[in-house]
């Protein structure tokens, strides 16, 4: 009922002139007052759910950010992206076999930990395992000490659940991080090769990303008569299991 239909009631009233006046200014005094609000309440509620969404993104791109990089090398070439909560975001297979060995596991949103116990115990990687005994993993992270932790964690998981004979792990630096990715290639795999190359330059990458850890590790030894020790601005760990 708008105002003029209102007040033409009002008058319709048997009352005093007095009171009618004073029903009517307090019933649109009123009126106005809910009339504002009305709104103003559904401002605060729409900027409060805003908040909560921008807050909720905001979480969500904390989370979903890369920061640590673990690549394992047999022939499969398999790295696993992880957040800053070591939790695992997303995976990047180098070869087919690698690619193969991924769309057998289920990663996203685990720990690196549950990741790389199931890709140990997958049956088609430990079918690789009887046939090719190095393991080279190589690890990168935007904070130095977390890339420490992240290899000595690792080493520890590789002892209590690995039957390979031989492993290494590595800290890479971030140089040597983006330019594996440059040249396609994953880390671990770009080190050893870098490392060879370095010795012998009569060697290109065309000449050795396609073959397996192994195979670049027998050409190593074929030039230096020495086993290859990983070359890394951090340090290494190898260990044996007979």
């Amino acid at each position: 009922m708008n105002q003029d239909n209102f007040k033409s009631a009002m008058h319709k009233i048997n009352a005093s002139d007095e009171l009618k006046e004073k029903t009517y200014q307090n019933v649109i005094s009123k009126r106005n007052h809910y009339s504002f609000k009305k709104p103003t309440l559904i401002l605060t509620t729409i900027t409060i759910v805003l908040l909560c969404l921008l807050n909720l993104l905001h979480d969500t791109s904390i989370n979903q950010s890369e920061y640590s990089f673990i690549t394992i090398d047999i022939n499969p070439s398999i790295e696993f992206i992880l957040n800053k909560d070591n939790i695992v975001i997303s995976s990047k297979a180098y070869n087919q076999e690698g690619k193969d060995i991924l769309n057998e596991l289920t990663y996203e949103n685990k720990s690196y930990q549950e990741v790389i116990n199931e890709l140990l115990n997958n049956k088609h990687y430990q079918d690789y395992l009887k046939n090719n005994f190095d393991i080279q993993v190589s690890i990168y992270s935007k904070n130095t000490k977390r890339c420490e932790e992240l290899e000595n964690n690792i080493d520890e998981l590789m002892k209590e659940t690995s039957d390979t004979h031989y492993y290494q792990s590595v800290c890479i630096d971030e140089e040597t991080h983006h330019q594996a990715k440059d040249c396609h290639v994953s880390s671990g795999k770009y080190t050893l090769i870098k490392d060879i190359i370095d010795i012998d330059s009569s060697y290109t990458i065309n000449d050795l990303q396609k073959k397996s850890i192994s195979e670049l590790k027998e050409i190593y030894k074929d030039i230096t008569n020495k086993d290859y020790i990983p070359n890394s601005n951090h340090h290494h760990h190898d260990d044996s299991h007979h």
